[in-house]
């Protein structure tokens, strides 16, 4: 055991170190520093934001392999999900459960 001196050290750390991370990032400069991002305020800066936020997106889209005109399109990802939902529909049995027992179970137990 560590003895009287050990704990009251333990226990100044543990009120210390909280105590500490409150006052530095509680700090609303730090906040606002690396936390909150600064809108724009002219019209400059908010076509130059704009234009990052262009870039950004078809960055993502020629890393995804689309071209901008394919992950622009509200209509084509609408036939790329009626297309999927009918091809998962075509592979699902008529009845909406299948009445025969699968490989391996024996009928009426539930796994």
């Amino acid at each position: 055991m560590g003895g009287p001196n050990l704990e009251i050290l333990r226990f100044a750390m543990y009120l210390a170190v909280p105590t500490a991370s409150i006052l530095y990032f509680g700090d609303p400069t730090w906040y606002d520093r690396y936390v909150v991002p600064k809108p724009p305020k002219t019209q400059a800066e908010i076509q130059e934001q704009l234009a990052k936020f262009k870039a950004d997106r078809l960055e993502k889209k020629k890393a995804q392999g689309l071209t901008p005109q394919e992950g622009n399109s509200v209509q084509s990802g609408h036939d790329t999900v009626a297309a999927t939902t009918q091809s998962i529909r075509s592979q699902l049995p008529d009845t909406p459960f299948d009445s025969r027992p699968s490989q391996g179970t024996p009928a009426g137990r539930l796994v």
